[in-house]
């Protein structure tokens, strides 16, 4: 499972119920994101997008349409308003269940659920691992940067058949990914697996939220790879 935190997040900015956000944000998803995530190279993914519940009335019709024109590249995305309901239906699963994390406006490397398997499938107990590096893509001037910061808004985690529950899931897992490292020391995997979209409207560029992200955010790093950029881009799904 791939599980993306939508517009939990939006209250204090008044994004989470804003038509023309929801609009923008899911148009991201849909051309980036989600390519990324169909890109992979283990197919077998369900992803998850966490809306809150309050956005349901504004959310669902444009949910419904998208489903209509983009129905196959649809097929495998959850659009879930009830954690609670959702997790439930996993308990006492008789498989281990390996949980992705990442932003809605984020990508993956296609290899990325092959590297998490062959990472955390030797351990007996249950592993967090979180990726430590990657790139950033400004999709209006078209430049592509290193993101070198540890703290990248993804991690993974295995939980074993017996050990899957709604609180385990929410205390290890649905955590701030900026405190998780301090929380539970997770193997940091490097390799540049994660790809962050910069774009004019990031929870972060929001002028009602400074924050200290700004600055590694704008694609401005020492190096960059403009002549790589197209190759690289296209290990995530994406055709420039």
């Amino acid at each position: 499972y791939v599980i993306i935190p939508f517009n939990i997040k939006m209250p204090l900015l008044g994004n989470n119920t804003d038509s023309a956000w929801l609009d923008y944000r899911l148009d991201i998803f849909r051309c980036y994101t989600l390519r990324s995530l169909i890109n992979q190279k283990d197919s077998n993914l369900r992803t998850w997008m966490i809306c809150s519940p309050e956005s349901k009335d504004v959310l669902m019709p444009k949910i419904e349409a998208m489903r209509r024109e983009y129905e196959a590249t649809m097929s495998k995305v959850d659009f879930i308003f009830d954690e609670e309901e959702a997790y439930s239906h996993l308990e006492g699963n008789s498989e281990s269940i390996y949980f992705l994390k990442i932003g809605s406006d984020d990508l993956y490397h296609k290899n990325v659920t092959g590297k998490v398997r062959q990472t955390l499938s030797p351990l007996d107990e249950m592993p967090m691992l979180m990726f430590s590096d990657g790139y950033i893509y400004d999709i209006y001037s078209k430049r592509l940067s290193t993101y070198v910061r540890w703290s990248m808004p993804t991690i993974a985690v295995k939980f074993g058949p017996d050990f899957f529950s709604t609180d385990n899931f929410r205390r290890r897992f649905m955590c701030d990914s900026t405190k998780v490292r301090g929380r539970f020391e997770p193997i940091l995997i490097r390799g540049r697996m994660v790809c962050c979209l910069d774009h004019k409207m990031n929870l972060h560029s929001d002028p009602r939220r400074k924050g200290v992200e700004m600055e590694y955010r704008t694609g401005e790093q020492p190096f960059n790879y403009q002549e790589r950029a197209p190759a690289i881009l296209k290990e995530f799904g994406v055709e420039v």
